[in-house]
């Protein structure tokens, strides 16, 4: 397996007027709950139920902690909190501030890479990765790739509580 990618132009030119071109990764698909469910439970002695229903209770548990204005660590994967985002200005004096002027925003930030105290197995993941480009799957059988709004609304489907 290999990550796909294609080649993007830079929307905003270098100081010097170039537009220059990176590499992107493309998401080919979405892996759902029910699906890691399964495959996990192909690595344990848990059913594919019980697994789901592990991670159900995972959500319910960190949005607990979450609303309690706690943040969330989970060891090798990273931390969760809950911040604000302000929407339009701020308030001239401490009295004018309401919560309702922000919207609250999920973030993620992913374990440290190298910590010697603590497991950071989520950085395994990107260990000896290999890449395709998007040209080398034509005519191949391997699912279209997202575009790019479809893939943008599912991600922050999946990171509401």
């Amino acid at each position: 397996m290999a990550l796909i990618y294609k080649v993007k132009q830079a929307s905003k030119a270098t100081k010097e007027g170039k537009k220059l071109y990176h590499p992107s990764i493309i998401s080919m698909g979405i892996v759902t709950t029910a699906q890691l469910a399964k495959e996990i439970a192909e690595y344990s002695s848990l059913t594919a139920g019980d697994v789901k229903s592990t991670i159900a209770n995972l959500i319910t548990v960190m949005r607990k902690h979450l609303v309690a204005s706690e943040v969330v660590e989970l060891d090798g994967i990273g931390t969760f909190r809950i911040r604000l985002r302000s929407q339009g200005n701020g308030a001239e004096t401490p009295d004018e501030v309401f919560p309702q002027q922000s919207v609250p925003r999920l973030y993620f930030r992913t374990a440290a890479k190298r910590s010697t105290t603590r497991s950071t197995a989520l950085w395994a993941l990107l260990e000896n990765l290999r890449y395709r480009h998007i040209d080398q799957l034509q005519g191949s059988t391997t699912p279209q790739a997202f575009p790019e709004s479809d893939r943008e609304k599912k991600e922050e489907a999946n990171q509401d509580f």
